[in-house]
């Protein structure tokens, strides 16, 4: 029972399905609790006194490609003192004016926006990690498919590299190139 929080990552984890929340306001629910008497340190463990400050949020996703952003901190339950919950912040920015197809300025007004928390949760970008004293590559989740649909972006992720086919007018002949989006991205430098 004594267990801290940090040592249980699935209560701090981004698997809280029942706490999505309007854009701008803060979700307070009970997905994980634990005693207040486990132990306190930095990172998601709150200080002795307390609730932790908003910028003592740790954020659990900070999806660009869907403008959508989890974060979580622990609280002192107002039900019971001995212990404390995890609050989960899902803020959700709408792109109204943007296109289907982002990299289609001719493509119509994006109507319907689609968010599984699950999704906006995905580390499938292989990170670097120690293990045994070697380092090997690995993926932060379990839920990732080599053979999964490509995401809809709802807006440039500007980590990635975005092209489309432009028409290229050059000595009377016009031929379709293909263009940087996001060049930033395209041509690291």
């Amino acid at each position: 029972a004594g267990a801290s929080v940090a040592r249980q990552p699935h209560l701090l984890g981004c698997s809280c399905a029942g706490n999505l929340r309007k854009a701008g306001q803060h979700g307070r629910g009970g997905c994980g609790r634990r005693p207040s008497s486990a132990p306190r340190g930095k990172g998601p463990n709150p200080p002795a006194g307390g609730a932790q400050d908003e910028e003592e949020r740790t954020v659990l996703a900070d999806n660009k490609c869907k403008c959508a952003r989890v974060t979580t901190r622990i609280i002192r339950s107002a039900e019971d003192p001995n212990e404390d919950i995890v609050e989960r912040n899902i803020r959700i920015i709408v792109p109204f004016n943007n296109r289907e197809n982002i990299s289609d300025p001719t493509s119509p007004l994006r109507t319907k926006f689609v968010y599984h928390l699950s999704d906006l949760c995905k580390k499938c970008d292989p990170t670097e990690v120690e293990l045994d004293n070697q380092v090997v590559t690995a993926s932060q989740s379990n839920i990732c498919e080599e053979d999964s649909a490509t995401e809809t972006c709802y807006t440039y992720d500007r980590n990635k590299c975005y092209t489309a086919m432009v028409p290229l007018t050059y000595g009377g002949e016009t031929k379709m190139v293909q263009t940087a989006l996001t060049p930033d991205s395209c041509y690291p430098d």
